[in-house]
């Protein structure tokens, strides 16, 4: 039974269709001889192909990170059960801690370094999402696998519930 479940379903469906209208504009243009309109397209089609989109199921028993590659064409999952050795590390601060304030080094003098700080007013200070690594480890605590993945708090709370279920 899913307890938890993230919805990516329009983030997937959206760059779905973007796959498809980049893939049919970048044929037809070179159909109809618009080479420059296929090289546009050819370089926006690789650089949005790195988008990679994450999904979160936290189940009964165990729960399941999965990652989309490729315009969410491909997909790679990670299932961690309750019985598992699992490893949970964080290099972030406290949800609602302060965020750190990237230090921008303008050692040429150029300016730029106090042009770019204007653009992190912008940016949430407090702490919504932290990076959490996963990590199962077999009886003799050596690596079998491990993911990297976004929580926010609601999700994290539910890995918590999850492992004060392990403890008891």
């Amino acid at each position: 039974m899913v307890i938890y479940k993230r919805n990516i379903y329009k983030k997937l469906l959206s760059l779905r269709i973007v796959f498809f209208v980049l893939i049919t504009s970048f044929l037809l243009s070179f159909k109809y001889n618009q080479s420059n309109l296929g090289y546009f397209t050819s370089v926006v089609l690789i650089t949005l192909s790195i988008i990679v989109i994450k999904d979160f199921i936290v189940f009964e028993d165990s729960f399941q990170v999965s990652k989309y590659y490729f315009f969410g064409l491909i997909k790679r999952k990670w299932q961690f059960n309750k019985s598992d050795n699992i490893n949970v590390t964080s290099s972030c601060s406290e949800f609602g801690q302060d965020d750190n304030m990237p230090n921008i080094d303008d050692s040429i003098g150029s300016g730029l370094g106090c042009l770019f700080t204007i653009f992190f007013i912008f940016k949430p200070s407090k702490i919504v999402n932290r990076q959490f690594n996963f990590e199962q480890l077999d009886e003799t605590f050596t690596h079998i696998k491990s993911v990297n993945v976004a929580l926010d708090n609601n999700e994290f709370g539910f890995v918590k519930k999850y492992y004060l279920k392990l403890e008891e």
